[in-house]
């Protein structure tokens, strides 16, 4: 029941996107869908799943262009051991394609 996937926005990360350096990781968020999306927060969590920060980010246009559009985030850290998980979460929470993409963790963990 419900409404056809194809047509929703959709925004994703991937371990390749997230980059660690010192106590800031760059974090590239990408809109997948056929509909924009509506702005959303970042929020990074350590590997016992405690929030460390989170930071907002706007809305993005559907790639109906086929070019990427995509968004650049820096997340400052209080502390940076162990494995990081970034999590994107849209204002709203809209039906997205998947949210199987909206979660990744720093790349070597």
């Amino acid at each position: 029941p419900g409404d056809a996937p194809a047509p929703r926005p959709d925004i994703g990360t991937s371990s390749r996107d997230l980059i660690l350096n010192g106590r800031t990781l760059s974090i590239t968020a990408h809109s997948l869908g056929a509909r924009p999306t509506p702005a959303g927060v970042a929020v990074v969590t350590d590997a016992a799943g405690h929030e460390l920060t989170r930071v907002r980010f706007g809305p993005l246009p559907a790639p109906t262009d086929l070019t990427p559009k995509t968004v650049y985030i820096e997340a400052r850290l209080p502390k940076t051991s162990g494995p990081l998980r970034v999590t994107l979460r849209l204002d709203g929470q809209p039906d997205e394609i998947t949210q199987i993409n909206n979660s990744a963790v720093t790349p070597g963990a």
